[in-house]
């Protein structure tokens, strides 16, 4: 008989420069709320829906403890992104290094899995160099490692097991056209294999991210409170492909399709695109500066004379 299995790889947003400043708005949010509290409940309201990176932390390891907990075939990798890199923080780094495939939740299994995340997220954070103050983080880089790292676990599967793989994304900042090339790239491999990669995002929403949903028949979700954050990952994201086709799943929303141009990084609704690679640019180019072809300059149509009658 098929076994089936389930591989969730978690990509989280570990920016600290966004995360710092959740932290400074829901600060000045609650010193506001207390010198209001009798007069305007709801700055009180809007100050608890902020968290913190701790609590996101515990709602992340919370959520993959209920996915290890659904099958004892099931497996988990999480993936930090940042501005300048991204990083494993589960399994620990010797499991990933050596052909060992961790499998299911026992007790030793959740522990190292908190153990692990905590402390290479606090190891990632410390070798961060401050200089380094960009809003963005590297999503493409993440999901291409987590890419791999599905291949590599497919190429470990027992006879008859069957693997279904999916990518979460959990991101708080804003999206960097620098990324797009290689974001979709990476998202139409995802495509080809069959791996469905979901959204989860705070605060704002993310056209690369609905493209990548819609492409892999994932869910996009932009939630409105951070508060609620596990009981949207517990309810939205946790059921497989499978099982969500028979569940009430938010509806999918309008997806931007627009592509970034090669030249400014910017997204057009209009450009010139390179005939050899498909580079899309805002303004015309003489020489496309990616696969270096000139363009030919075409005139205007011929005007042939008519021939005169005898």
């Amino acid at each position: 008989m098929e076994e089936k299995s389930s591989l969730l790889v978690l990509v989280i947003d570990a920016n600290h420069i966004w995360w710092g400043e959740r932290a400074e708005e829901a600060a000045r949010q609650t010193h506001g709320s207390n010198g209001h509290r009798n007069r305007d409940i709801a700055i009180s309201d809007s100050s608890s829906s902020q968290i913190t990176l701790t609590e996101f932390i515990d709602s992340v390891i919370t959520f993959t403890n209920a996915h290890l907990l659904t099958n004892h075939r099931n497996r988990l990798a999480i993936i930090a992104s940042h501005a300048s890199k991204s990083q494993y923080i589960y399994p620990p780094r010797q499991s990933i290094d050596s052909s060992t495939t961790v499998l299911g939740a026992t007790a030793d299994t959740l522990q190292v899995l908190k153990n692990s995340v905590k402390g290479e997220l606090s190891h990632l954070l410390s070798e961060v160099d401050d200089r380094e103050m960009l809003a963005d983080s590297i999503t493409a880089g993440a999901i291409s490692m987590a890419l791999c790292y599905i291949h590599k676990q497919s190429q470990q599967l027992l006879v008859g097991e069957k693997l279904n793989s999916k990518i979460l994304v959990v991101k708080g900042t804003e999206d960097s056209s620098e990324q797009y090339m290689n974001f979709m790239n990476a998202v139409f491999t995802a495509q080809k294999n069959g791996v469905v990669i979901d959204a989860c995002l705070f605060n704002h929403d993310s056209g690369l991210l609905q493209q990548a949903c819609d492409i892999t028949k994932g869910i996009y979700l932009r939630i409105p409170h951070m508060k609620g954050l596990l009981q949207y990952l517990l309810w939205t994201f946790l059921p497989d492909p499978q099982t969500r086709e028979k569940m009430s799943m938010p509806p999918r929303s309008q997806v931007d399709y627009r592509a970034a141009c090669f030249c400014h990084r910017r997204l057009i609704d209009r450009g010139y695109v390179c005939s050899v690679c498909l580079s899309v640019f805002c303004d015309f180019q003489a020489i496309c500066s990616t696969c270096r072809v000139p363009f030919k300059i075409l005139g205007g149509p011929v005007l042939r004379k008519k021939k005169k009658g005898p």
